[in-house]
Formats: structure tokens, sequence, C-alpha cells
């Protein structure tokens, strides 16, 4: 459930900008909330021997790494007490058999630098992300650390708190960044779109939209929000079409339960939800525009043709009750 007083309290103090969530899907890429303990459990620590760059005769000392060897992704959300305020914090780790997660460290090795000194390790250690907004069946909704920063297109900042002996990632990457990456990468298949996106400023005079965050998103405003809605049918959806299909006496639980005990016959891939632009002009009901962004006066997106509308539309009443 979302605290509206601690989103807003944070927005206020320019701690975050609530206009721009961030979200994980999860299941995808074995991304999973785990109990404190459960995520303790899977670090593994390895230690080496790197040099003190702030001193002239380059002393040696020990560095201690906790790193997860798993392949999944793993998330813990802890409370933690910043700028004198309590918040749920999204903690992860990036795996090592991810990219660059073993090279980093052998490089690392070989220079003997810290991960103070080589970025790229502190990814790859406990490290606080952002602000949990909310959890729900299918996604973490997220904010990303500002503390009065605009955010960057580039060059995100790197805090390491040493009473909790523990990095915080300011700004990972800019929100148009965040949700255009995702477009990219499901819809264009990580190439450059073919079309350009429609182009829109919403907060012209006569139409004066309200950006505002999905939970705020009402159908008797006018006002338009950005929100993960699917537009494709995963591998596995196309899967247990088939299989009932072709056994007329299965019904949906025997196909999917035949999927789970035998996953190597198949190559299901799970496909991520695309940003979908949201539009209330305050007549009850939303109108779906397409898979885009947002900036401060301006939406840029892309149509849906029929098919992905229909999955989009029907997602939309099922998640958050709202008719289109």
């Amino acid at each position: 459930m979302i605290n509206n007083n601690l989103i807003q309290k944070l927005h206020d103090n320019k701690i975050i900008d609530k206009k721009y969530p961030f979200w994980w899907q999860l299941g995808f890429e074995g991304r999973k909330v785990l109990s404190d303990p459960e995520f303790r459990e899977g670090l593994r620590e390895v230690s080496y021997y790197a040099k003190d760059l702030r001193k002239e005769d380059g002393d040696s000392f020990e560095v201690k790494l906790k790193i997860w060897a798993n392949d999944n992704v793993p998330i813990s959300i802890k409370n933690i007490e910043l700028s004198g305020v309590e918040i749920p914090c999204f903690i992860t780790c990036c795996p090592m058999s991810h990219e660059g997660g073993w090279s980093h460290l052998n490089s690392a090795i070989r220079s003997q630098l810290s991960p103070a000194n080589y970025g790229g390790l502190v990814y790859n250690q406990p490290h606080i992300r952002g602000v949990v907004a909310e959890t729900t069946k299918d996604f973490l909704f997220w904010y990303p650390f500002y503390f009065g920063n605009k955010p960057m297109y580039y060059n995100n900042q790197i805090i390491h708190f040493d009473s909790l002996d523990t990095y915080l990632i300011m700004d990972p990457v800019h929100p148009s960044k965040f949700y255009l990456n995702l477009i990219k990468k499901e819809w264009h298949k990580g190439k450059r779109p073919q079309k350009r996106p429609i182009e829109f400023e919403y907060s012209q005079t006569g139409l004066e939209l309200k950006q505002v965050p999905y939970f705020e998103l009402n159908p008797a405003q006018p006002n338009i929000t950005i929100y993960p809605l699917p537009v494709f049918e995963d591998n596995s959806v196309k899967i247990i079409k088939e299989l009932l299909k072709q056994n007329k006496k299965w019904d949906k639980p025997t196909a999917i339960n035949f999927i789970d005990h035998y996953p190597h016959i198949f190559k299901i891939k799970k496909r991520l939800d695309l940003p979908i632009i949201l539009r209330s002009m305050g007549n009850g009901k939303i109108d779906i525009l397409g898979a885009g962004y947002l900036t401060e006066n301006f939406a840029y997106y892309w149509k849906l043709d029929s098919k992905q509308y229909s999955l989009a539309k029907k997602s939309l009443k099922e998640r958050m009750n709202l008719e289109v």
C-alpha cells in the first residue's frame, strides 16, 4: 500500500520526484523480493588487496566484498533513516553472472583498486537503489534519490554510508531514458525506432493537463501519467494456447502444470510491459495514448495497434480498475 503522505513529503523536500515512478517487473531475470534473512544468506564474501590512492606510498589494505553468486536478481526492502526520515528503501545486488560482473572484479583485483575507485563493482554489492512506493503481484514501483538535484542523463553519483556500510546510487538513469530504454528493448528490439514519436504539449493553454504519478490518476480530473501495461503476449501464453489446441481434453491449469514440469522443452521468454501514457480529460474515462515517455511539458509516444491496445485496455481494468 502506498504511503501518500511520505511520498509527498519526500517530493516536497526534493528527495524524489513523484511524477516519475520507476518499476522493476518481478519475475524478469529472476527478480524477486526476499526476506532480509534470505537476502543475507544468498550473499558470498570475497576479499583481495587494494592500494590506498589517497596516500603517496600506496599502502595496501584488504577489501572485503559481499557478492551475489546466483543468477537471479535479489530485492530486499528495508526501512532506513535518511535525511531525518524513516524511508522504505529498495536494496539490490547485481548478480556476478550478469554482464560485467566477474570481469569487473578481475580488473579491480589486477589493478588493485577498491570499489570506491572502480565504480562498476558498486552495483555488484548490496546497494540502496531508491525509495519503495509499493509492491504488487507484478511490480516493484520505486523512486530514485535526487536530494535536491535535477535528473541527469549521465554521471550518476554514488554515496557510501559508513554507518550502514552500504552504497547509495543517486539518479541511476534519467526518467525519459528509463522509459525509452524499455520501449527500445522490447518493442524495437534494441534498435532506434523507425518512426518519430507523436509529440504534444500537454500543458498548453486550453488543455492544461496536470502530470501526476499513476496512483493519483483521477478520471474526473484533467491529468496525464505513465504506467506499465502489457502489449505483447509472452511465449508462455502462446505455448499454452498451442497445447490446448493440440490436446482438446486439457484445461489451462493442466497445460501450465505441463510446462512447469518440462521447462527445458520450451524456450519461454517473459516480455516486459511497456510504459504507457494514460490521459484523462476529466470526463470520467481514461485514454490510452500509446507507449512513450513524459517530460515536464511534453508527451512523446508511439501508437499501439488494435491487438496491443486490447491487451493494454484489459490489463488496465484488471490492475487499476479504470475504464477506457
